[in-house]
Order: structure tokens, then C-alpha cells, then sequence
């Protein structure tokens, strides 16, 4: 299976792998029918179900507190989605820490703004407050790509029964994941980590571009969601591969071509320059991270 999320999903099945490889990975001891049962029309239907009945008790909790006053129907009736737009706009959108810098996703849409904010919301309220977690919102607006809102809140609400795997959820986890990215560099790719350093590449926030922005703004969206089909399963540890094997790459084109990098906002700005080219071969990045 490993060897299959590597060489990429489908974009039709990503929504069914994506949520099944999350089961899978934080209930291994389960039979491995449980695991593909999310992959079914039946368990959309119940996930929809659940997902929906959780914003309704959200919004009269909501509109309790507001004494009643607005009109929207909270008895179960019409389009939850549709009759609170106008409570959901109101709301405060949870950033778990996430900063000013976090990368956009181009061609979002008002709606999927809106769908963004309803999950991030619902995980607040059923997770209660993640101390520091700023690679949750973009996780949620990547699985939003490809999944519906009741999917893409399954699998991180199941994601964070198994923190250690996919993400932290403090400052200090947080920046414990740069510095071990810095240490396995050093160890790895001496030459290449003291390059880096002296440009101040390795320090927490610029690598903010991997473990806040998974890589979105770096790489092509195409090739992010190819992470994803790696990370669902394998979980963050994708992200140091990757990571540590772009840097290793990329530092060799530099050498080659002549590249003049003086600071770490030019080594981003060059690095996604030349992984956006038409002839980068991300088959090749991957290669080098799992060494084959």
C-alpha cells in the first residue's frame, strides 16, 4: 500500500484512501474490514448525518446564548449549511496558532472559505482547545480539496487520537519538530546543513514552509496532495523526508546553475521557483526520501 500512495491516488479515490488510510493508521489492531467501511456510501451517509446533527446542536447553542433573537430555524428543518451562513460568518475562526505568514490556497472560493471555517469551528468544539497546532488549518483546507466537510473533519478528529503520528499540539512540540528536522539534516547532509544554516533556512520560522504550510506555496497543489496520500498513512514523518530530500536536491541544481542564495527568503523564493518548472520530477524527490 506504501509503495501505491507514493507513485500518487487518483484524484476520484483520494477522498475514500485518504480517510481509510487515517482509520487504518490510528486503529491497527482493527480487522482491516473497519478500516474500509469508510471507503462506502453507507458510511457518507452516516458521517453527513452526524457532521450535520453536530452543527445544529452548535447553532442553538449559539443562538441561546444570542436570547433567541435570530430567526434562523435550529428545530432540525431546511439546510443547516444554508439558514446559519450568517452565524457561521459571525463566529471567530479558530488559527490554532497559525501565523500571518500561512500560505493561501489560490482559486478559494467564498464557499469553500465558509466550509473551511464550519470544520475548524466543529473540531474546536468537539476537540476543545488544541494549545498550538498552526498545521491543522491548512491540513483542513487540503483535505477540503478533495473531501466533503463530514469526511474532512472525520479524519482529523480521528488524527488527533494519534497526535504524536501527524502533527503537535503545542509551541513547544512544535518547535522540538524544527529542531529535530535540523538535527537529521546535520546528521544526513552535513555540508548541505551548515549551507543552510548560515542563511538562517533552519530556523523555526522558515521552516514554518513545511510544518505550517505543508509545503502548499512551495510545491504545485497537484504534488502537495501527493504528500497528503503519503501523510494520511505514514503521518508526519513525510514531511522530514521530503523536506530534508528537496533540500538535499535542491542544493545541488543551486551549485550547478550558479544560484547566488544569501538568506532564507531567496532560498524559498528559488527553490519554488525551479519545483514549479515543467521539467522538475517530483517521482525523483521521492526517490531520494525513501532512498530507492
Amino acid at each position: 500500500l506504501k509503495g501505491v500512495l507514493r507513485r500518487g491516488v487518483p484524484p476520484a479515490l483520494r477522498c475514500a484512501v485518504w480517510v481509510s488510510n487515517v482509520i487504518q493508521a490510528v486503529r491497527p489492531h482493527q480487522e482491516p474490514q473497519h478500516w474500509y467501511e469508510y471507503r462506502t456510501l453507507a458510511m457518507v451517509r452516516s458521517l453527513d448525518f452526524a457532521y450535520e446533527n453536530l452543527l445544529r446542536t452548535m447553532v442553538v447553542g449559539i443562538e441561546s446564548s444570542d436570547n433567541n433573537n435570530n430567526n434562523n430555524d435550529s428545530n432540525g428543518n431546511g439546510d443547516i449549511f444554508a439558514l446559519t451562513k450568517e452565524l457561521w460568518q459571525e463566529r471567530r475562526t479558530p488559527t490554532y496558532g497559525q501565523g500571518s505568514d500561512a500560505a493561501n490556497m489560490d482559486g478559494v472560493t467564498a464557499k469553500g472559505e465558509m466550509a473551511l471555517k464550519r470544520v475548524l469551528i466543529a473540531l474546536e468544539h468537539v476537540l476543545g482547545i488544541i494549545e498550538f497546532c498552526p498545521i491543522l488549518p491548512t491540513l483542513a483546507a487540503l483535505l477540503l480539496t478533495n473531501m466533503s466537510e463530514s469526511y474532512a473533519f472525520t479524519a482529523i478528529r480521528e488524527m488527533v487520537h494519534d497526535t504524536v503520528w501527524y502533527f503537535p499540539i503545542s509551541k513547544r512540540e512544535h518547535l522540538a519538530y524544527c529542531y529535530a528536522f535540523s538535527i537529521i539534516l546535520h546528521k544526513l547532509h552535513k555540508q548541505t546543513a551548515e549551507y543552510l544554516e548560515d542563511r538562517m533556512v533552519l530556523e523555526p520560522e522558515s521552516l514554518e514552509k513545511i510544518f505550517q504550510n505543508f509545503f502548499v506555496g512551495v510545491l504545485p497543489l497537484h504534488l502537495v496532495h501527493r504528500i497528503v496520500d503519503i501523510y494520511t498513512l505514514e503521518g508526519s514523518k513525510v514531511l522530514f523526508r521530503v523536506g530534508v530530500a528537496l533540500f538535499v536536491l535542491y542544493k545541488r541544481e543551486a551549485a550547478e546553475k550558479l544560484v547566488t542564495i544569501s538568506n532564507a527568503q531567496e532560498w524559498w523564493h528559488t527553490l519554488s521557483h525551479w519545483a514549479h518548472h515543467k521539467l522538475f520530477n517530483f517521482d525523483v524527490v521521492l526517490r531520494k526520501a525513501y532512498g530507492v
